[in-house]
């Protein structure tokens, strides 16, 4: 039995899944969602929305611990958190209600929860049920991996997708992984009263980010309380009456750790598996589906986006991505997908965030012509009013237009998008300077790198060196 042949078949529906359906919907196009466990994907149920609401709980905490900074005294005592991590739950229930089936079908998209299965390029099978589409779009996401430490199967460390499931917050957890999720869920639990050891089998936290910045929230961490363990890799795990035990090596004999959990947050793997895409025509490399710049797979009729090609892995790349491979699919002129605009957020407190080239990644583009902007964000008054501290730091191309920008500060990921919006747009920099900013607020720190920009474009200026020189204000021969 076949279905009737829809205009799109997207299969997966996190957020680049319902990003799609919904943009897809809009053009008029007749669309099938599928989805074999829950909608909302990971971004709903075990990433950004839990682990925002689990942060955002962590800073109150913080908040009223470090009261007194404030002139302000409150009673002494640990801040309870028994009710934590129920709230977390309840803040992604609230989310999924904008987007169950109910809610898609009224929309005009049909769903479908079970299993996708290609048999050709143009059919899938929806629990044997065989169904056509002139497109596909595939974007399943990915899943955390576990290393194989000795013993580790059987502690059942956590990872993203079972932390939030924990009844309360721990005594003490080992992190395993220094990249934003591990980072993020280190900084929150710590705050939160839990004691914690993030283990990094290198030097440092964050390595995609400019080293001058991670280095910095680093130290921020590791002053309210995180211990970070560098060069430290666990030879063996095992379980103990209080929880784990892993033994950690460092060049030297192995050392114990104790911990109540371990959570792994170190690596994640495209969700390919059953979906039968050697049958469809479709290369799958180790890091995902193999895309052109367009979207398009090695199958004229099936396109992929998001975390299961492996490429700029967030939530916003994955739904740029769908609106990217929907026009693509339905439209002639196809439009590449922009990575060279990725945004990267580390939602600590401060933020870390990063738009476009890191300052080592420009001079290695660039080469020494490239101009750096450094704005302390606690010489800003918002900064001093907040006792905050953080950088900002911008990086102009040799023509002046922003070729990165890199924020650690309250909020950064709000901050990035005035640098970013000239930098897609192709504005100089310096023009940002035009913008009234209003006072006090963070964004002063991009108004104030752009003025100084201003000030050296002005001052390399060769009508403004005549003019100063006829004025006798030019420079002066020995």
């Amino acid at each position: 039995m076949k279905h009737a042949e829809k205009d799109l078949i997207v299969i997966g529906a996190g957020a680049g899944g319902l990003t799609a359906a919904r943009f897809a919907r809009g053009l008029g196009k007749d669309v099938l969602l599928v989805e074999k466990s829950r909608i909302g994907g990971e971004c709903t149920w075990t990433g950004c929305v839990p682990s925002k609401a689990l942060l955002a709980a962590a800073k109150a905490a913080h908040a009223a611990r470090t009261a007194s900074k404030w002139g302000l005294s409150v009673p002494e005592g640990p801040v309870g958190t028994e009710g934590v991590m129920a709230s977390v739950r309840s803040v992604v229930a609230e989310v999924y209600a904008g987007e169950t089936p109910e809610v898609l079908e009224k929309e005009g998209i049909r769903v479908f929860i079970g299993n996708a299965r290609f048999s050709d390029p143009r059919t899938v099978e929806l629990d044997g049920l065989k169904t056509t589409a002139r497109r596909f779009l595939v974007c399943t996401g990915s899943s955390p991996v576990v290393p194989a430490i000795p013993g580790i199967g059987t502690i059942r460390p956590l990872t993203n997708e079972s932390v939030f499931d924990l009844a309360e917050v721990p005594r003490s957890m080992a992190v395993l992984g220094a990249g934003p999720i591990g980072i993020e869920l280190a900084s929150a639990f710590n705050r939160l009263g839990c004691r914690v050891t993030v283990l990094i089998r290198r030097t440092g936290i964050l390595p995609k980010e400019d080293p001058e910045l991670s280095s910095r929230l680093q130290e921020m961490l590791g002053a309210e309380g995180v211990v970070f363990l560098e060069e430290t890799v666990p030879s063996r795990v095992e379980r103990t009456e209080g929880g784990v035990r892993l033994w950690l090596r460092k060049g030297g004999p192995e050392e114990p750790l104790e911990a109540e959990h371990l959570l792994v947050a170190a690596g994640r793997r495209p969700n390919v598996e059953g979906l039968n895409l050697e049958a469809a025509g479709v290369r799958v490399e180790e890091k995902g589906i193999r895309t052109d710049r367009n979207l398009r797979t090695t199958a004229e009729s099936i396109y992929a986006c998001g975390d299961v090609t492996g490429r700029t892995p967030f939530s916003h790349m994955a739904e740029r991505g769908a609106i990217t491979a929907v026009r693509n699919a339905f439209f002639p002129f196809p439009k590449a997908f922009d990575e060279e605009n990725a945004l990267w957020s580390t939602f600590t407190d401060p933020e870390l965030a990063r738009g476009g080239l890191t300052e080592e990644e420009a001079r290695s583009r660039f080469g020494e012509k490239i101009r750096v902007y450094r704005v302390e964000i606690g010489s800003l008054d918002r900064g001093r009013a907040e006792k905050a501290a953080g950088l900002a730091k911008f990086v102009l191309d040799p023509s002046g237009r922003l070729a990165g920008v890199s924020i650690l500060a309250p909020g950064a990921g709000e901050l990035l998008h005035e640098g970013m919006a000239a930098r897609v747009l192709g504005i100089p920099f310096h023009r940002l300077d035009e913008v009234i900013h209003a006072y006090p607020t963070f964004s002063e720190a991009t108004k104030r790198a752009a003025r100084l920009a201003r000030v050296d474009r002005l001052s390399a200026s060769p009508v403004v060196r005549l003019l100063r020189s006829l004025s006798g204000n030019g420079p002066k021969e020995a």
